[in-house]
């Protein structure tokens, strides 16, 4: 799993230049470490709707089709949301495990 965090607040003026500085650095992430999952944090995706067809736009480009399609790419302003999102996918998967093990 890839994780990038969008630290600075993004402007409605400036959008689709952060469109096109954060899809080359997500390509460059998927391209050469090729994760099932890649994650965008931070304060810095709350327009990210704004900016989500020129960062769609420039992705495609960047990357082969076939290896865009095996990642799949979450957005989470709050990086608690994804904190709290991997806790209770983990405490699943033990509880899951647990019972499994008992039922066997």
């Amino acid at each position: 799993m890839a994780a990038f965090d969008a630290a600075t607040n993004v402007s409605a003026q400036s959008t689709p230049a952060s469109a096109t500085t954060l899809a080359p650095a997500v390509a460059a992430t998927i391209s050469v470490l090729r994760p099932h999952h890649v994650i965008l944090s931070g304060p810095g995706l709350q327009a990210f709707e704004m900016m989500r067809h020129a960062y769609e736009e420039r992705l495609e480009q960047a990357v082969l089709p076939w290896l865009l399609k095996s990642t799949a790419i979450y957005v989470r302003p709050s990086e608690s949301a994804a904190i709290v999102d991997g806790m209770v996918r983990r405490t699943l998967r033990v509880v899951d495990r647990n019972r499994m093990e008992t039922t066997e």
